[in-house]
């Protein structure tokens, strides 16, 4: 995540998760025999997917937060 918002610093766009977005994704992205790469998979497929989508609709505007969280089983970005 940190990462993802040095891209996005440029744009003043912020991404926090919150505790329940952070648990979906421990548990979604957690694979014992193969260390952090499936939890960096499940965080692009998942997580920046759900940014890029935001952003692509024009949702979003410089200086805003989007907040990741856990419904459902599902992650749902909204922004703040």
């Amino acid at each position: 995540i940190a990462d993802m918002n040095k891209r996005l610093t440029d744009k003043e766009i912020d991404v926090k998760l919150t505790d329940a977005a952070k648990i979906q994704v421990v548990e979604g992205g957690y694979e014992p025999a193969y260390g952090a790469r499936p939890l960096k998979r499940y965080l692009k497929k998942h997580v920046e997917t759900l940014v890029a989508r935001l952003m692509l609709k024009g949702d979003i505007r410089t200086g805003e937060t989007i907040v990741i969280d856990a419904e459902n089983g599902k992650l749902t970005a909204k922004q703040r």
